[in-house]
């Protein structure tokens, strides 16, 4: 019997994160991580809009093979946000991870609602928060296949 394995490739990342911290730790522990993954960061639903449909300045960015997406945004809704990806035939291929502070029960169930692959609450120290974002970056990068990038 032979076990197929996923063939390792780059993750192409994408997180939409408003608090500089928190998106600084996150990418900083990607960059440690031996996973070959690259990551954007923008701050807001409109930027994170005009990166996937590549206008407003992101014309030459790769599309993303993984989204990771904070729930708590100042001025728009993550969850609309979610909505706008699962629902556009472009983008509704591409996993997304829910990463939030949010504890809601209706946060958890809105979230999967409109399908989204993963609910994980962020840690708040800076070593379970490098464990987790190592654990996602491994998952995506060498155990889950991806559909291949148009």
């Amino acid at each position: 019997m032979s076990l197929l394995r996923p063939k390792h490739s780059e993750l192409d990342i994408l997180l939409l994160e408003d608090s500089a911290r928190d998106a600084e730790l996150i990418v900083r522990s990607i960059e440690d991580n031996s996973a070959k993954a690259s990551i954007a960061v923008v701050g807001s639903v409109q930027e994170a809009m005009h990166y996937l449909e590549k206008e407003g300045g992101y014309e030459h960015v790769s599309k993303p093979n993984l989204i990771m997406l904070d729930l708590t945004l100042p001025k728009e809704s993550g969850i609309g946000f979610l909505d706008f990806v699962k629902t556009d035939d472009r983008f509704r291929t591409i996993p997304v991870i829910v990463l939030t502070s949010m504890q809601a029960d209706s946060a958890v169930r809105d979230s999967y609602a409109k399908y989204a692959n993963c609910f994980i609450n962020k840690p708040d120290n800076l070593s379970d928060l490098t464990s987790m974002v190592n654990s996602i970056t491994n998952f995506w990068s060498s155990v889950a296949i991806l559909p291949k990038q148009e």
